[in-house]
């Protein structure tokens, strides 16, 4: 028989066993520990570790969401617009102004001020201003015969407003004169004074408001713009004549 096919020994078998035993007891872990399962159809599948460095599904955290901007309208609600360009969404969406300085206002009153109240006398009545009659009476010229008749009234009215100028204007010039001289005069030194100075006082009072003169100042102030009225008339008729009848080359 040959020598590869010869059973071992019992001295090598029993050193055999000794050696393993000894094994065995100096690690008594590795005598308790189980063998590795082999694999197969029946093995359950152990659960792959997750990749270090990415969190697992019960650890990662929520990212915050970022809340759209908010912008208030023209009355201060808050309203709601994408972060994008473009109009604002919103109801009330902000607009331009308009900047309007202060003197570009019509004046209003102030709230809770109250308007003044004007007494009007008995018997007056706040009327407009009338238009004077010579303006309706006397309107653009348009022929020469009309012109005619409008110096014929200048010439005749003019005569009676030189008068009444000199006549009005003399009894002014006296008048400023008495004014002046009872302003310049001392306090008076006694009551007999003091009466004469109130007596005279009156009496330039009274010439001042005298009716008559009065109605001749009125009727001065009218012819003179009567006058002035009539004269324009004429002027705008000859200037339109000569504008007519000029040749230019």
């Amino acid at each position: 028989m040959g020598l590869g096919n010869a059973p071992p020994a019992a001295g090598e078998l029993s050193s055999a066993r000794f050696a393993s035993r000894r094994v065995l007891l100096s690690c008594p872990q590795a005598a308790r520990r189980p063998p590795p399962p082999r694999a197969g159809h029946n093995t359950p599948c152990r659960a792959r570790p997750p990749a270090p460095g990415r969190p697992s599904g019960a650890s990662r955290r929520s990212m915050p969401i970022r809340e759209p901007p908010q912008t208030r309208g023209c009355r201060g609600h808050q309203q709601t617009r994408p972060p994008g360009p473009g109009p604002p969404t919103g109801a009330h969406a902000a607009r331009p102004r308009k900047i309007v300085f202060e003197d570009e206002l019509p004046s209003r009153p102030l709230l809770g001020a109250k308007k003044p109240v004007v007494s009007i006398p008995g018997g007056h009545m706040l009327t407009p201003h009338p238009v004077p009659d010579y303006e309706l009476k006397y309107p653009a010229v348009s022929s020469e015969r009309e012109r005619s008749r409008y110096a014929a009234v200048f010439q005749d009215q003019y005569a009676e407003f030189l008068e009444l100028q000199q006549e009005v204007g003399s009894a002014q010039a006296k008048l400023q004169q008495l004014e002046a001289l009872l302003t310049s005069l001392p306090p008076p030194r006694s009551q007999k004074e003091a009466q004469v100075a109130t007596r005279v006082w009156r009496e330039f009072e009274k010439k001042r408001m005298d009716p008559s003169f009065l109605d001749k100042q009125a009727r001065c102030r009218y012819l003179k713009s009567k006058l002035r009225h009539l004269k324009a008339q004429i002027q705008k008729f000859d200037d339109q004549e000569d504008s007519e009848g000029s040749v230019y080359f």
